[in-house]
């Protein structure tokens, strides 16, 4: 499994990373601290990449999280998440991004996967 995290904070996207690899050893994480890599990440590994995390709010721009997501979705990725602090409104959800709120319990990022895992070919083994 190849995952793609794209957090611009760098001790967030560092502990991130250890989350993920404790409840899926033997995936492969990509990571991005901004959008442009990101993109170029997606570009080249389009076919490989089961599932994005991106960070709501990249830099300076509100929502570029979500507006990478949309990017992604539209080159055939369907597993991503909407990862951030800050709340965002029902209305801008859109109904094929997961959300997951920043500071949360690490287990619901595990629920996440199981969810994405149990909807889609993506793998998910519990950690034991």
């Amino acid at each position: 499994m190849k995952i793609l995290l794209v957090e611009d904070d760098e001790t967030t996207r560092e502990g991130m990373v250890d989350v993920i690899d404790l409840m899926l050893p033997d995936a492969e994480i990509l990571t991005s601290g901004d959008p442009d890599t990101a993109s170029q990440l997606i570009e080249t590994f389009r076919q490989a990449i089961d599932i994005i995390i991106a960070d709501g709010h990249l830099g300076k721009h509100r929502r570029e999280g979500l507006l990478l997501l949309e990017q992604a979705r539209k080159t055939g990725i369907a597993n991503l998440i909407f990862f951030s602090g800050q709340s965002i409104d029902e209305d801008e959800k859109k109904p094929d991004i997961h959300y997951l709120q920043k500071g949360t319990d690490p287990v619901n990022l595990e629920r996440l996967l199981q969810q994405i895992s149990s909807t889609s070919g993506v793998k998910y083994q519990p950690p034991l």
